[in-house]
């Protein structure tokens, strides 16, 4: 759909007079009756309407609310329903109700009090239901009220409410459009929108209507829009292909929208595709449905007769009010009933509203008693009307009204009890007077008893907010705290300022004994390092220990088993050491439900622990006993940490001193007979008791300094290396030679990292690599220090050997270890050379992978690259680079 010009560009045309729509027009003159059925039920309806939107706004009423409340529609339209009906106290509850109706909680009734205009207030029962769009989501509440208040005429006329008409125009497939005066677009639905197919809207807003036809058609459009400016309804057809060209027919009805003041405001133009016949017929099948869904929602009973009186239709409504199935009321089932006046005597059949408004074709009214079945009579309020439709004659709206006229009889009866209780009560008048008087006066020794219970309560409060930070402060120095004494006198001090004691004795659990760990009170050392608690089963101990309680003696010199319990336990002791002891009370330590120690609290007089410092002195103990527990497992560990070195110190002893000793035994154990035999032989065994001694010594320095780790650090590399160096060559019998720059100082982890590194590699040789000789090189190269601002001195010459290189340096910025060796080698695989992963060793890749991988990880840690360079019997080198800058670089990123 485009609007044009001059060109016949797509645009509404008037569609040929074909047999198509003629055969169309019987159906589509049906909708509007339908619409009017609905408007004719609404207007009979003997109840207030008022119809919200979905934040409250009033957007109709009906006149007979209109009648009750005294305001007219226009002055009520627009505001918040609680703002105008409800009376103060009421409406917070009603905005809460309206929520709870907007999400869906429907149907509800409601009962509220309903202020007038006058500021009469009425008694209302309200029934809600909604209207909803395509997507089930609430557009508009629908009230429906009834007067409780009073039983008169319901006069008013539900009409269709604007909400309604919304949402038929919002669900509407139509092409729904908004003109000016002019006949300017200003809006088109969404609907419109999706029906031409169009893609940009604003191509077409403020486009004179018009445009969008050729023809004759433009002149009908004309004709139509100048007809709704006069107040007129404007109608056309015309052809309109959508924005792709897709061919439609259109049915156009161009209508005034009204101002406040009566005059034209603006124009609605709504088009209907009515392409094909079928369009028409589905319109109306959906308005159908939307009338026999408003008609079921409705909670006001609602029947339809024909000429013959028949029922045709009703609503599920009137069956519960009736308690009659639609069976029921099309066979005549509710005729043979017994109805009853408003004043209780028989109704006959030509006084119903149904045969008035037959018979008299007008509206009519009455409250109509059906005695049911079962005995039981219900009231109901019944509104009929005449309505001009070919198949219905009259609409009936049925209310029930039994709580109604139930509460009238019961306020009847009331007023007559009223009565006879207005002159009872004129005579205890003065009686109540005096009891007034007397209750004024306790109320006054009540407000006096609550103050004090106020001041009392603040006091307990500001003590328990006291013990709360006295026990975050012990929690703090059982968790921060190292030693053991201080951390108990910590908390014993702590607990002197909650619960008042003069003496306080913790006894730890060892044995069969409670053994005093600490004492705060009159006793002195000695008294206290002769006593002790026997646990046995006739103690107080034992009483204590078994069942977690606290135990809790007012007065000791009372006779309860308690105290004779506790007499056996102390003996003359009780009257001695403890002489001072009035009131005891007595805590167990436990942890995990063992029982770690004993905590008692003595006082000089027989005043009882009470249950606040009960509970407070049982917090306490539970920070005792983890303080225990926590210290008997440090003492564990420590125990275990020290077991665990000496047997690794046995492991090392066992598989290197030993071993190297053992050997150098048995030399010299064939060392006099060689002697004698062979001086020769002889001299070459002496040599080797003498490297086996030398190799167990180094071992031994070695495990000397694996026992003190800040050794590796303080001595210098090169000595280190020389130590491993000798160590290993006498392991293994083969001669491996150090060369070293010497001093190299270095940082502290980048040495113990090389000191590793080398030890590592030296292993793998003794156990692998079948060499015959090995060298270890150290080189220094000159420049910046490796600690930056610290200059080298100048090394002493390095020792000289086979396979090995010398350097030296007055500075380093770099350092290079390597150590090599003529073994079998092995194939390094690629990556190894370069220090990437690999699963190979040096010398076998089954037995060292982990240990090549050990040396990466550690040269990684402190920015060092190692390399490893082997092939099958060409020995095995591994080299170690260090550079200071890659070294601040790995600290650097250690730290983050």
């Amino acid at each position: 759909m485009n609007p044009v010009t001059e060109s016949p560009s797509p645009g509404e045309q008037l569609p040929a007079r074909d047999s198509d729509a003629t055969r169309g027009a019987n159906s589509e003159l049906a909708l509007p009756l339908k619409q009017g059925v609905a408007a004719a039920v609404l207007d009979q309806a003997g109840a207030l309407l008022i119809v919200l939107d979905t934040t409250g706004v009033i957007v109709h009423i009906n006149h007979h609310c209109e009648q009750v409340s005294g305001y007219p529609g226009a002055e009520v339209l627009g505001k918040p329903f609680w703002d105008v009906f409800a009376i103060p106290e009421e409406r917070d509850t009603i905005r809460h109700e309206f929520e709870t109706l907007r999400k869906g909680a429907l149907p509800a009734q409601y009962e509220h009090d309903f202020l007038t205009r006058d500021g009469v207030q009425r008694r209302i029962t309200w029934s809600s239901t909604a209207l909803t769009n395509a997507a089930g989501a609430v557009e508009r509440l629908i009230a429906t009220g009834i007067d409780v208040t009073e039983l008169r005429r319901a006069e008013a006329a539900c009409q269709a409410s604007d909400a309604f008409n919304q949402s038929i125009i919002d669900n509407s497939k139509d092409c729904i459009k908004l003109l000016d005066l002019e006949g300017r677009l200003k809006f088109i639905s969404e609907g419109g929108i999706r029906l031409l197919g169009i893609q940009d809207l604003s191509h077409y807003l403020e486009v004179s209507y018009e445009l969008f036809w050729q023809g004759s058609d433009r002149e009908a459009t004309l004709a139509a829009i100048a007809a709704a400016r006069d107040g007129q309804v404007g109608r056309f057809r015309g052809y309109c292909p959508t924005e792709d060209g897709v061919p439609k027919w259109w049915d156009v009805v161009i209508s005034p929208i009204l101002g406040a003041d009566g005059s034209v405001k603006r124009l609605l133009a709504i088009s209907r595709d009515i392409t094909e016949q079928h369009d028409a017929e589905e319109a109306l099948r959906e308005s159908e449905a939307k009338l026999e869904a408003l008609f079921e929602l409705l909670p006001i009973g609602i029947s339809v007769l024909d000429a013959e009186r028949h029922v045709v239709h009703d609503n599920a409504a009137l069956h519960r009010v009736l308690q009659l199935s639609r069976e029921d009321l099309q066979t005549g089932t509710h005729t043979t009933r017994t109805y009853l006046r408003a004043d209780g005597t028989l109704m006959a059949p030509h006084e119903f509203p149904t045969a008035q408004a037959f018979a008299e074709q007008r509206p009519a009214h009455a409250q109509i008693g059906v005695l049911m079945q079962n005995g039981t009579l219900i009231w109901t309020d019944v509104n009929a009307a005449p309505v001009p439709f070919s198949d219905w004659k009259v609409v009936a709206t049925t209310s029930d009204i039994t709580e109604l006229k139930q509460a009238h009889e019961a306020l009847r009866q009331a007023n007559e009890a009223l009565e006879q209780r207005v002159m009872e009560r004129t005579r205890s008048l003065k009686e109540s007077n005096r009891r007034l008087e007397q209750e004024i006066e306790e109320r006054r020794r009540i407000e006096q008893a609550l103050r004090h219970h106020e001041e009392t309560l603040e006091q307990r409060v500001e003590e328990r907010t006291r013990d709360l930070a006295t026990l975050l402060e012990i929690s703090n120095a059982v968790a921060l705290s190292q030693e053991l004494q201080p951390l108990l006198n910590q908390i014993l001090e702590l607990l002197a300022e909650v619960v008042r004691y003069d003496g306080v004795t913790l006894y730890q659990l060892e044995s069969d004994k409670l053994r005093v760990l600490l004492h705060h009170g009159p006793l002195d050392a000695a008294t206290l390092e002769r006593l002790a608690l026997p646990i046995d089963r006739s103690s107080i101990a034992y009483e204590l220990l078994a069942a977690q309680q606290p135990i809790s003696i007012p007065d000791v010199r009372e006779d309860s088993r308690a105290v004779q319990a506790l007499r056996q336990v102390s003996g003359a002791q009780m009257d001695t050491t403890f002489g001072y002891v009035r009131a005891w009370l007595g805590l167990p330590l436990a942890i995990k439900n063992q029982v770690v120690g004993l905590l008692t609290l003595q006082r000089r007089e027989a005043v009882a622990f009470d249950e606040r410092e009960t509970r407070l002195a049982q917090a306490f103990a539970g920070q005792l006993a983890v303080a225990l527990e926590t210290a008997r497992l440090h003492r564990q560990e420590q125990e275990l940490a020290a077991l665990e070195e000496r047997q690794n110190l046995a492991r090392e002893l066992h598989d290197a001193v030993s071993q190297t000793l053992f050997s150098a035994s048995l030399a010299a154990e064939v060392l006099p007979k060689l002697w004698v035999k062979d001086h020769e032989l002889g001299m070459q065994c002496l040599g080797e008791v003498r490297q086996w001694t030398r190799g167990a010594l180094a071992e031994m320095r070695t495990l000397l300094l694996e026992l003190r780790p800040a050794s590796l650090t303080q001595t210098d590399l090169a000595a280190l290396l020389a130590q491993l160096a000798e160590g290993a060559s006498s392991r293994a019998r083969i001669p491996i030679t150090v060369n070293a720059t010497a001093p190299c100082p270095l940082p502290a982890s980048v040495q113990i990292t090389f000191y590793r590194i080398a030890q590592e590699a030296l292993n793998n040789i003794t156990k692998h690599a079948q060499a015959s000789k090995a060298a270890i090189t150290l080189c220094c190269t000159p420049g910046v220090a490796s600690t930056p601002g610290v200059a080298l001195p100048t090394p002493a010459q390095p020792q000289s050997g086979d396979g090995a290189t010398t350097c030296g340096a007055a500075t380093v910025s770099r350092v290079e270890i390597a150590i090599t060796d003529d073994g079998r080698g092995f194939d390094d695989g690629p990556g190894l050379h370069d220090g990437r992963d690999s699963d190979a060793g040096a010398h076998s890749k089954t037995s060292t992978g982990m240990g090549l991988g050990i040396m990466r990880e550690r040269a990684n840690a402190v920015g060092a690259e190692l390399r490893v360079e082997s092939a099958p019997g060409n020995g095995t080198r591994i080299t170690v680079i260090w550079q200071p800058d890659a070294h601040r670089a790995a600290e650097s990123q250690s730290g983050q």
